[in-house]
């Protein structure tokens, strides 16, 4: 892992692709999702995932634990590493089942259970990546989610992804929602660097 950072944690809010935006990053990233506890990454970021970041999806898909057991806890493993830094995969089990049952009291503990698993003196160091969880196909509503992550990320530097696909027009796309291969680059839309006043 690489050396942490002195500066503040920042929290930054873009428009964009959150998979994308975390392999392009440098540094120590993490990725983390809502995941529901039925082994389902049928649409929405979950698709994306089981598409994409195949380990993640099968690292659900194989969890021995009860459904019980995951609901409002979490699931993570190590993606990439190299001298720059290292990068992490999280499910966050924030739903019980698919379509728009996300649960606000769910995501707050499996975002504390994730983070006691990193010592409070590394926690800056790490850039985390996340859609607006729970805020599409789950019910949710981002004016509700986004304080709890602040809150409960207070430690880590945070980019909270509004999904923005990256299109490309031109005669070699047959479907005009067709993806570029581009990957962007950050632009944050909005940032803001925390206080350490308690």
């Amino acid at each position: 892992m690489s050396e942490k950072s002195k500066e503040l944690p920042i929290f930054a809010e873009e428009k964009g692709d959150a998979i994308r935006l975390f392999f392009a990053s440098g540094g120590n990233a993490i990725f983390m999702h809502g995941a529901n506890c039925q082994k389902v990454m049928g649409a929405g970021i979950a698709a994306q995932v089981r598409d994409t970041v195949a380990p993640l999806y099968f690292l659900d898909q194989f969890d021995a634990r009860q459904t019980s057991q995951r609901f409002g806890n979490f699931s993570a493993l190590l993606l990439a590493e190299n001298k720059d830094g290292i990068k992490i995969g999280v499910n966050l089990y924030t739903q019980y089942n698919p379509g728009a049952n996300f649960d606000i009291v769910a995501l707050k503990s499996a975002l504390r259970a994730f983070k006691f698993t990193i010592k409070p003196e590394n926690r800056g160091a790490f850039t985390i990546f996340l859609p607006w969880i729970g805020c599409g196909i789950g019910g949710g509503d981002w004016k509700e989610v986004k304080p709890v992550i602040m809150k409960e990320l207070a430690e880590f530097n945070v980019v909270a992804v509004e999904y923005k696909p990256t299109i490309t027009k031109g005669p070699e796309l047959e479907h005009p929602d067709e993806q570029s291969d581009e990957v962007p680059g950050p632009s944050p839309t909005k940032s803001t660097r925390r206080s350490n006043k308690k």
